[in-house]
């Protein structure tokens, strides 16, 4: 992309990667075999959605607790999603999860 225009948004290197990197792997992880990821691009705000199971309203904070994990079955200890939020609001962003009908969408949103 050629642009001439002065970014809106500065971006520390490696910042927005490394979210994102948590948040397809964590959509991979808990998405059915087959069924695509999809990433959401709005206005002030970037998403990764999954199809798989839905999570409930009730642990829509809770997973961003450490060491917190819905399927104990998965690999890993729980942090992703900490890491993710952590990160993002350390640059004055956010981290948060809308449940859609169609699946979850982890949404990166800039202020």
């Amino acid at each position: 992309v050629d642009c001439k225009a002065e970014p809106f948004l500065k971006i520390p290197d490696g910042l927005l990667e490394n979210i994102l990197n948590i948040l397809v792997d964590n959509a991979n992880k808990f998405s059915p075999e087959n069924l695509p990821i999809r990433i959401v691009v709005e206005n002030n705000k970037i998403g990764v959605m999954s199809y798989g199971p839905k999570i409930l309203e009730e642990y829509k904070e809770k997973i961003f607790e450490p060491f917190f994990r819905l399927d104990k079955e998965k690999k890993g200890h729980g942090l992703g999603l900490t890491i993710a939020r952590r990160l993002a609001r350390k640059a004055g962003w956010d981290v948060y999860l809308d449940i859609s009908k169609e699946g979850n969408i982890f949404w990166i949103k800039f202020n």
